[in-house]
């Protein structure tokens, strides 16, 4: 369920479960005012806890909704089908081509396309005579087909929404040129497509059955864009060179040197058929939430319901009618700075679910969204103030002596203690700081002298009995140098061997227990990263890291003139206190 609609920054549900699990009861409240793809509302439902839902995103909302929404799948099933019999073989006229091995017709999966002359280059296929996909480069005819193709009328209604903000500015992110629209991301085949598909979905009767196909057809229509990159086929792999994956690969409207058109009418089944798609992320998430009413208001909730759902700014919780001191726990992942501009990268997704008749609940609100972002005049200053008032609120509706949990993923310290500022100048007191590592690192990543940070932080935050205002007070910036600087070289001296940059850089943690321990636990001149790497050749070393054939594989740290350690080395205490259990097993 988790897997039906592309998001970003999702966050692990079972880790997010454990939180839940150790900081509610059942029957209790659960709040995350930054709900994204709704993971902790869900998660909340899963284990017997109800949930308010809030984001300012309408697309955040809308996947939470429709991902626990029960609907009758036979009647989704049935729409899907009725949308098949209407359109599907007049969409894939327009992919016809031959096969180059038999001469019989073919249907084009993807089309390889060069942006630098909007010239197709390959064409990947599947005979079914031959059964086999297969590729070949456009002949004249399939060039010619493209070109009467271009020159049709778009039958139905697609959006025209600008890529810009309701100021006039173009997006932060900028667009490759000619981009300024959200029709200016798609091939003309694929708009023709996808207009065709959208009319047939705007025409299903029961509310609930369009909503849900829509939520299908949302997950696919970005990879029906230009902005899929072409993967470099494995050498390896027959058949990864014929794959017709696409992804969308930046957090931006980019359009890249090469990209792939993919057959919107193999995406569209895909998104509703598929392993991946919404049929079985509905049945999964009706296994796992075995009730679901959702509240029209917070009372609502002291009943038999168990969801409220709102999209609305984490900046006026009080005002969108959630009392004071009545939610039992907060888990939520605020914006971190501007590193991804949600709203912006939403807009290509809610242009499309807005459809002609402009529905209300998909309407953009970029004046409140928490974020740094030059074209819409915020600033890191307005970002952290805007923070800190969303935290305020988050207070104010949380009862006395209940927890926060708050999940951050950012390398800029600058972020991370903007972060944790907002929340404890807003009352709460800070608890503890948890680094989750991820499921699985490369080799190569942890072997980059200058890396960055991979995983997550959980910080711990509760709310106590009696609110503690404290003042702000900015950090001296050569004393904040040297206490990093000390903080890394105990914790190399610590482990006694060089050291991965990753190890060092996701050591926020004990860095921030130090920064706290000399009262300068929030403003941070400048990242840890730039600091360290000015103080090589003066307190460290760089160490090369060879492999079996000696080749260098990467970089570790070491300390410079420091030769005499009275620790055994990480890697050999490791070893002997697994020797010593090992013995006393088999002894």
């Amino acid at each position: 369920m988790y897997l039906m609609h592309k998001f970003w920054a999702r966050k692990p549900h079972n880790v997010v479960a454990e939180y839940i699990k150790r900081y509610s009861r059942k029957g209790e409240v659960v709040l995350d005012p930054f709900v994204g793809s709704g993971v902790t509302a869900i998660e909340a439902l899963k284990l017997g806890r109800k949930a308010v839902a809030i984001d300012l995103d309408p697309v955040s909302t809308f996947i939470t909704r429709m991902t626990l929404i029960p609907v009758d799948l036979n009647k989704f099933e049935g729409a899907f089908e009725k949308i098949k019999t209407k359109v599907e073989s007049r969409v894939q006229k327009l992919y016809q081509t031959e096969c180059p091995k038999c001469g019989h017709k073919a249907t084009v999966l993807a089309t390889i396309w060069l942006r630098e002359n909007n010239q197709p280059i390959e064409l990947r296929l599947f005979c079914s005579s031959c059964n086999k996909r297969r590729k070949k480069k456009p002949t004249p005819s399939d060039v010619e087909k493209i070109t009467d193709i271009d020159k049709m009328e778009i039958p139905y209604w697609y959006p025209k929404d600008e890529l810009r903000y309701t100021s006039g500015e173009e997006f932060q992110e900028g667009t490759h040129i000619g981009i300024d629209k959200v029709s200016d991301l798609f091939t003309k085949r694929n708009l023709i497509a996808l207009s065709m598909v959208y009319h047939e979905i705007e025409s299903i009767e029961d509310a609930k059955i369009r909503d849900l196909t829509k939520l299908a057809f949302t997950s696919m229509v970005h990879l029906a864009s230009k902005l899929c990159p072409i993967a470099k086929p494995s050498p390896r792999s027959h058949w990864s060179k014929f794959s017709a994956t696409s992804f969308w690969a930046q957090h931006r409207y980019w359009i890249p040197p090469r990209f792939m058109e993919s057959n919107v009418w193999m995406l569209f089944e895909s998104s509703v058929l598929g392993r991946q798609g919404v049929l079985n992320g509905k049945k999964e998430a009706e296994e796992l939430v075995s009730y679901y009413k959702e509240a029209k208001s917070f009372e609502d909730l002291k009943n038999d319901a168990n969801i409220w759902i709102l999209t609305g700014s984490a900046l006026d919780l009080t005002h969108l009618g959630i009392p004071r001191r009545e939610v039992n726990y907060v888990f939520t992942d605020p914006p971190y700075g501007g590193s991804i501009q949600y709203l912006e990268l939403s807009t290509l997704w809610l242009s499309w679910l807005k459809g002609e008749q402009n529905d209300p609940r998909f309407e953009i609100d970029f004046e409140q969204e928490i974020t740094i972002n030059e074209p819409q005049n915020k600033n890191f200053e307005i970002y952290h103030r805007m923070l800190r008032n969303a935290f305020e609120e988050i207070y104010e509706v949380l009862e006395d002596g209940r927890w926060l949990t708050v999940t951050f993923h950012n390398t800029k310290i600058k972020i991370f203690n903007s972060i944790v500022k907002a929340v404890v100048l807003s009352g709460f007191d800070l608890e503890k700081i948890i680094y989750q590592p991820p499921a699985r690192a490369s080799a190569k990543g942890l072997l980059q002298p200058y890396g960055s940070a991979v995983g997550d932080y959980y910080i711990r935050f509760r709310k106590p009995k009696e609110k503690i205002m404290l003042s702000e007070a900015e950090i001296d910036k050569v004393r904040y140098e040297r206490i990093v600087v000390d903080t890394v070289k105990n914790i190399i001296a610590e482990r006694g061997e060089a050291t991965p940059y990753s190890t060092l850089i996701n050591s926020y943690p004990t860095i921030y227990s130090a920064l706290k321990k000399n009262g300068y636990m929030f403003s941070a001149p400048e990242g840890i990263g730039e600091i360290l790497k000015r103080h090589v050749n003066t307190d460290f070393i760089l160490v090369d890291v060879m492999d079996k054939e000696g080749k260098t594989i990467g970089k570790k740290w070491w300390l410079k003139g420091v030769y005499f350690l009275d620790r055994t080395p990480l890697s050999e205490r490791v070893e002997q206190a697994t020797i010593n259990v090992l013995n006393r097993q088999f002894t």
